[in-house]
This record gives structure tokens, sequence and C-alpha cells, in this order.
């Protein structure tokens, strides 16, 4: 089944219209997690959730999973409903 063309040349640009969005709309953190880890130990009890996120995903990014993971289970001992 052939698609049209038009349909094509307007879902490329969209798509990547919705790419570029999200990638700006994600922070970039300018602490490395080792500097996020260190300020996060020292008061792991007022954290807040997007601290933790951050951490995470800068230990994932930096090769660091397991440390990262543990700190958050820590925080979540400790912020548990």
């Amino acid at each position: 089944m052939k698609q049209p063309v038009g349909l094509l040349n307007r879902c490329v640009p969209a798509c990547l219209t919705l790419t570029i969005a999200i990638c700006l709309a994600v922070p970039a953190s300018a602490a490395t997690f080792d500097e996020q880890r260190k300020a996060v130990a020292a008061s792991i009890e007022t954290q807040s959730e997007k601290a933790i996120i951050s951490l995470l995903q800068a230990g994932i990014k930096e090769g660091k999973p397991t440390q990262a993971i543990a700190e958050t289970q820590k925080w979540l001992r400790q912020n548990m409903p």
C-alpha cells in the first residue's frame, strides 16, 4: 500500500519539532553525580523528589547506576508514606 507523500511531508517535521521540544524541556544539571551525591547525603531526609531523580539520571549517565540506586534507596526509606 502506497501512502500519500503529503502525509509523510507533514509527519516528519512534526516529529522532529516534538523531539527538539522534549530535549529542551529536560533540564541539564551542571553538577556531577559525585557533587549531587555529596549534597544529597548531607541531608537525605529533606531532599526533593526532583533532586533524587536528577541524582539517578546523573548516576546512570556517568556509569554509576549502582551507587545512584543505593542513594535513592536511602531516600525512599526516609520518605515512604
